[in-house]
Order: C-alpha cells, then sequence, then structure tokens
C-alpha cells in the first residue's frame, strides 16, 4: 500500500517535474523569441538605417550614375534599391507578426502557468489529503492488527472456555446421570415405602374404624347402662311410690279392676319394663286412676321429672297429657316441668305455652284479689321466680304485677 502511495507521489512529482519544464521550456522559448525579436528589430533597424544611408548614398551616387551613366543603368539601379526596401518591409511585417505572435503566446502561456500552478495547488492539496489518507490507513491498518490480535486472543479464551464448558457439561451430564439413577432408586424405595405406608394406613384405617366402632359401642352401651341405670332407678322409685299408695289407700282401693287392669299391677303387659313408654303409661295410671295425696303427688312429679331425660322427642307427647290433667296440686313441681319440657321440645313451645296459662289463670283466680301481688312473690318466691322465667322463654315482658288482665294479654299474644 505504502509503495503505491509512493508510486502516486512520484508520479504526481513527474508530473509536477515536467510541468515545471515545459514551463522553463516555454520561458526559455519565449526569451529565444523575445531575443530573435530584439535582434531582428536590430537587425532590421540597422538595415533601415543601413539601407536609409545606403539609399542616401546610393542616391548620391546614382546621381552621379545618372549623370555618368545612361537612364538604363539609373533605372536597374532604383529597382535593386525598391527590392531591398520591399525586402525590409517585408522583413519588418514579419518581425511585427512575431511580436504579435508572441503576445498570444506570453498569454496563452501565462494561462498555462497559471492552470499549472492551479494544478500543483490541487497536486498538493491531493498529496496532503493522500498524506492524511495514508495516515488514517496506517492506524487504521494498526488497529485492524490490534483487532486481530485482541480476536485471537479471544477465540483462545473462547476455544478455552469451550473445552471448560464441554468438560462441565460432560460432568453435569454424569452429575445427573448418577442423580437420576439415584432418584430412579429413591422412586423405588419410596414406592415400596408408599406401599408399606398404604399397607399400615389401610391396617391403621381399620383400626380406627374397629376402634370407633368400639367406641362407639361402649358409648351406646354406656348410655344403654346409664339409662338402664335410670331406669332400674325410676322403677325403683315407683314401686316405693306403689308401696307408699299401698299403704295409704284402703284394700278394697288396691284391688279394683282399674288398679288390676293398670300397668302398676301387671308389669308384663307390655313388651319390657325399660321402655320409657311403658314408664309413660305407669305413670298414667298413677295419674288417672289413683288419688295421690301430697307426698304421693310430690314423690310422683319427682319421678315424672327424672323421666323427661329419658324421654325422646315423639314421646314428649305422654308427658303433655299427664301435664293437661295436673289440676292445682303441686304446681310449683308442674312448673318446674314445663320449664324443662319447653328447652327439650322448643318446637311445642306454643302448645305448651297454652297448658301453662291455662294452669297460671287458675292460680290466679284462686288469690282473693285475682292477682300475684309482692306478697304472693315474696311468699312464694320460687314459684314466682318459675312463672316469670316461662314467660321470658316465650318472649313476653314480665310486669311487676301478674293480674288477670295478664292472661288476657297472654292469650292473645299466644293466638297472634
Amino acid at each position: 500500500m505504502n509503495e503505491e502511495n509512493k508510486g502516486k507521489r512520484q508520479d504526481s512529482f513527474s508530473d509536477e517535474s515536467s510541468c515545471e519544464n515545459d514551463e522553463n521550456t516555454s520561458e526559455l522559448f519565449s526569451e529565444n523569441i523575445s531575443s530573435e525579436e530584439r535582434n531582428l528589430e536590430k537587425n532590421n533597424d540597422a538595415k533601415l538605417e543601413e539601407g536609409i544611408s545606403y539609399k542616401d548614398d546610393e542616391s548620391t551616387q546614382n546621381v552621379d550614375f545618372f549623370i555618368e551613366n545612361s537612364d538604363e543603368t539609373a533605372k536597374t539601379r532604383n529597382q535593386e534599391i525598391e527590392n531591398k526596401l520591399l525586402e525590409q518591409i517585408n522583413l519588418y511585417g514579419n518581425t511585427s507578426l512575431l511580436r504579435q505572435n508572441e503576445k498570444e503566446n506570453k498569454i496563452e502561456i501565462n494561462k498555462l502557468k497559471e492552470e499549472i500552478k492551479k494544478i500543483s495547488e490541487e497536486n498538493m492539496n491531493f498529496i496532503h489529503e493522500l498524506d492524511k489518507t495514508i495516515k488514517v490507513i496506517e492506524n487504521q491498518r494498526e488497529e485492524i492488527k490490534n483487532l486481530n490480535e485482541n480476536i485471537e486472543t479471544r477465540d483462545r479464551k473462547i476455544e478455552n472456555l469451550e473445552n471448560n464448558l464441554e468438560e462441565q457439561i460432560n460432568l453435569s451430564n454424569n452429575i445427573a446421570l448418577m442423580h437420576h439413577n439415584e432418584i430412579e432408586a429413591f422412586k423405588i424405595e419410596i414406592e415400596n415405602l408408599n406401599g408399606e405406608i398404604e399397607n399400615k394406613n389401610e391396617e391403621i384405617q381399620n383400626f380406627v374404624t374397629e376402634l370407633f366402632k368400639t367406641r362407639e359401642a361402649l358409648e351406646y352401651q354406656r348410655e344403654e347402662n346409664s339409662k338402664l341405670s335410670k331406669m332400674n332407678k325410676i322403677i325403683y322409685e315407683i314401686n316405693q311410690l306403689k308401696n307408699m299408695i299401698r299403704n295409704s289407700e284402703p284394700s278394697s282401693a288396691i284391688t279394683t279392676p282399674a288398679w288390676e287392669n293398670s300397668f302398676i299391677q301387671n308389669d308384663n303387659s307390655y313388651e319390657t319394663q325399660l321402655d320409657p313408654e311403658w314408664l309413660c303409661h305407669v305413670l298414667i295410671d298413677l295419674r288417672e286412676k289413683i288419688h295421690l295425696n301430697s307426698n304421693a303427688m310430690r314423690k310422683f312429679f319427682e319421678i315424672l321429672n327424672k323421666f323427661l331425660d329419658l324421654l325422646k322427642d315423639d314421646q314428649l307427647i305422654l308427658i303433655d297429657q299427664l301435664l293437661s290433667d295436673l289440676k292445682d296440686d303441686k304446681l310449683l313441681a308442674k312448673y318446674q316441668l314445663f320449664c324443662r319440657l319447653i328447652s327439650l321440645q322448643p318446637q311445642r313451645k306454643l302448645e305448651l305455652f297454652g297448658i301453662f296459662i291455662r294452669d297460671l289463670e287458675n292460680l290466679i283466680k284462686g288469690t282473693d284479689e285475682n292477682v300475684l301481688d309482692r306478697n304472693f312473690q315474696i311468699e312464694y318466691t320460687e314459684m314466682y321466680s318459675t312463672i316469670k322465667s316461662i314467660l321470658e322463654m316465650v318472649g313476653f315482658n314480665v310486669p311487676e304485677v301478674i293480674d288477670l288482665d295478664t292472661i288476657e294479654e297472654l292469650k292473645i299474644n299466644l293466638i297472634e
């Protein structure tokens, strides 16, 4: 590249030198022409002066010649002089033409000089720009060289990285394969363990199921035992009540057909004595067929209160029948039973409340002033508290005193 640039520069220098030689040649040519023109002018001037002096001399001589010679000789001489004069004139004309050509040549030469100068300046600028370009190219070549070195270094690094990466990949593949084998082994082991766990879970589930069944059976048995124990206690208390009735009633009353046909006497007339319904029928027979004195009535309500825990929801209606038949005897025990029934069977609250209103009305009418006043509340505190609790259970605001107007208001609320 540098040799080509140097060759171009030498060619430009040779062109410039040739231009300078042409310019010098033109100048020399013009100088030669100028010197020749000057010499010609001098010669022409000398010849003209010589011719003039010669002419003067010749004319003088011609005068003498004409005087001395004939007219023919004079004509010939004059012709020669004229020819010489024509030659001088032609020579002078050629000199003028040369001078004119010299001026034109000078103008052309000056133009050529200007063009040569302009071309030289352009060549110098071109050479200057060429030098800059050469420097830029050299710098770029150096940069390219550095880049090539960097690329080679980078390629070596990349090759090393590729080798390391390949080693890492191989190592990773080996590790992955090892892990895969371990995972497969773990999977097999886990499957085996899962199978064992499932078997154990099934065994545990079966065991828990059996345990729950056993527990339910035990709880059921415990409940049955508890119920049986309670029923046995109730039967025992009923037997005590029977003995109390036998001791208090005349023997003729015990032997009446009604008594003999009741559940009290014929225990085997029902399927089992441990059924709550059988006990309920026994209590109904006691209430309907036998007049109970105060102690027997108290005992009856104690048995009835305990009996409520053994009844199912569909069996509570048997107690309603007993409560409907109970009038004024032992109202406190009866109202306590109302509280328990309403809490045990809230869906029949209004029906039970109707029975309660009737009994409460009879209670109020049995007082001197038909009102449960402060004196009644103090004297029968427990009964009044039970009545108030029943009224509050149905959402009634209990007034300070309870009278027949209160009963009418309760009946209206019951109907609504």
